[in-house]
């Protein structure tokens, strides 16, 4: 009796040992629309990314960070996980506020209990470029006057958008009165910022002659 006591034990132990193996392994970590299923790296920029796994309904997951350098989890408000769906894929935002190099990690536990080996993803998050917008000539201007406008700030490589269908660096005649122009620059690791100026362009004066006495 102890003998076969021993063997149903055993049985039943490599039984669970047999559906660990066979529902576990099956996740894979991606940014959502960025990275394909079995990638490990990602550069991002500072702002909120989404990353999922194609889940296992019955199974639970832990998600977690840590901060390459220091080894543990970053200070509060620095990579902030925010769940933001379940099913049919699991899906969370990591709110990035520092640069630096950060290992997001997902762990399985099926129904079975059985706990999946850790899926890391290591993401690089650059920092924003300091965008500036600047005139030539400065504001303000008269009418007529040709203007340029230039972003800078972007870096080598970088490029600049303007609003109101403005080209960078290139000349134009604005119309009179004040408007705030935004440029969007995007630097070599497509990070993005704007910048903003305002610009004001006075009328001409109107002229009138006139004679004293008053002709007849």
């Amino acid at each position: 009796k102890v003998m076969k006591t021993k063997t149903k034990t055993k049985q039943k132990i490599l039984k669970v040992f047999a559906m660990c193996i066979l529902f576990l392994g099956n996740s894979h970590l991606m940014a959502q629309n960025t990275l394909p299923d079995d990638a490990s790296t990602q550069s991002v920029c500072i702002g909120e990314h989404p990353y999922e796994i194609v889940p296992n309904p019955t199974s639970t997951y832990t998600w977690s960070i840590i901060k390459q350098g220091t080894g543990l989890p970053p200070p509060f408000g620095e990579a902030e996980i925010t769940l933001v769906n379940t099913l049919p894929t699991y899906l969370i935002e990591v709110d990035f506020t520092i640069p630096g190099v950060y290992v997001l990690s997902v762990l399985e536990l099926d129904d079975n209990s059985c706990e999946g080996a850790t899926v890391d993803l290591t993401i690089t998050v650059n920092p924003l470029p300091t965008i500036t917008a600047s005139s030539s000539p400065v504001s303000p201007l008269c009418e007529n006057d040709d203007l340029t406008l230039n972003g800078g700030g972007a870096g080598v490589g970088g490029t600049y958008t303007w609003d109101n269908s403005v080209i960078d660096n290139t000349l134009f005649t604005p119309g009179v009165g004040t408007v705030i122009y935004t440029v969007t620059g995007t630097d070599a690791n497509t990070c993005v910022n704007t910048a903003t100026i305002s610009v004001t362009v006075n009328p001409l004066p109107t002229i009138t002659a006139s004679s004293s006495p008053v002709s007849p």
